[in-house]
């Protein structure tokens, strides 16, 4: 059993952000890394009947990624990056959205690449 590995995580006033890792098991393909990160981002939890507002693939420094936007109770702005087998989740939440700082913080992290 995989277990995500929180990195990170802050609260500012109403608004929380985290970052977290997760390996994926080798018998999860990665070929179709568009198919992969839409498999891991339906496990995003839509809390208070939410809905999806904004999905979008992108690339990410080099390494595919999904950006996922998500309201209910919680406003939610999520970005996942497939680097190798490892699977990075960037969150920022907010009891209503969006959510200030995110951009910022999102677009800070970087993977450390071995030399």
């Amino acid at each position: 059993m995989n277990v995500a590995i929180r990195l990170y995580s802050a609260r500012v006033q109403h608004t929380a952000f985290l970052v977290e890792d997760l390996d994926l098991p080798g018998s999860v393909p990665t070929t179709d890394v568009s198919s992969t990160l839409d498999r891991i981002a339906q496990g995003t939890p839509l809390v208070g009947n939410g809905q999806v507002l904004n999905r979008r693939h992108l690339t990410v420094r080099g390494d595919p990624a999904l950006d996922l936007t998500t309201k209910g109770a919680l406003y939610a702005e999520w970005r996942y990056i497939l680097h190798g087998r490892r699977v990075y989740v960037i969150l920022g939440e907010a009891q209503s959205g969006p959510v200030s700082g995110y951009a910022a913080f999102r677009d800070s992290f970087v993977i450390a690449r071995a030399v």
